[in-house]
């Protein structure tokens, strides 16, 4: 494929097929010069100024430097908050899961019971009063259910009932976090240091469990 030779208006700058004798975009004559005297083909594109900074541009920039750490140093401390409020509320409904467990002569059920709390905090979202009162509260309740059936002559029901009251309670008014779609690692971290917490504070209720039934049973 061979190149169509052109002719650089020196008026215009327009360029023009080689055997024009005038240039096709303002008619001024197109003076032939020698081969070896023929300008370059190529036409300069012009030089586009580059823009100038205003102060107003600066300063909005500034702002919105200013906004985004503002909010970002919001966000953090409600999420520490909220994440102070969560640990509390796993530890007081895994111990007191972990009681029943022990008490009842169910401490695996009390154990696994607690990490199954630590799971459906972990799993949802809410401002850091109620997060302390959700879990804990249906716990106190399911402990209080459960007392009834203790008495009626079914002890072991207990800590299932208060594992149910917990998660019910601490998933009731929440908003699921959707843990593995565009959150950070730390959401996503979430429900399994709640399972972990679940686990020890369950265990160590358990222990106490362990010697409530051994005092009930002394007696």
């Amino acid at each position: 494929m061979t190149k169509t030779k052109t002719i650089v208006c020196e008026y215009c700058n327009t360029p023009n097929p080689a055997s024009s004798k005038s240039c096709l975009a303002c008619g001024a004559p197109i003076e032939h010069l020698p081969s070896a005297q023929k300008p370059i083909t190529t036409a300069k594109l012009p030089v586009r100024p580059k823009p100038e900074k205003r102060p107003e541009d600066e300063l909005r920039k500034v702002g919105e430097k200013v906004d985004k750490a503002y909010f970002t140093v919001l966000n953090t401390y409600a999420i520490a908050w909220r994440t102070v409020g969560e640990v509390i509320a796993i530890s007081v409904a895994g111990f007191i899961t972990g009681v029943a467990g022990g008490a009842t002569g169910m401490g695996l059920w009390g154990v696994v019971g607690a990490v199954f709390i630590g799971i459906a905090v972990g799993l949802t979202q809410k401002i850091f009063y109620i997060v302390l009162v959700s879990a804990p509260g249906g716990a106190l309740l399911g402990l209080g259910i459960g007392a009834i059936f203790w008495i009626m002559g079914a002890p072991g029901a207990l800590p299932f009932i208060v594992t149910f009251c917990a998660v019910l309670g601490a998933l009731i008014g929440g908003k699921r976090r959707p843990v593995f779609d565009h959150h950070n690692w730390w959401e996503k971290l979430r429900p399994f240091l709640g399972a972990l917490g679940g686990f020890l504070f369950g265990f160590l209720g358990v222990l106490l469990g362990l010697g409530i039934q051994g005092v009930i049973s002394f007696f």
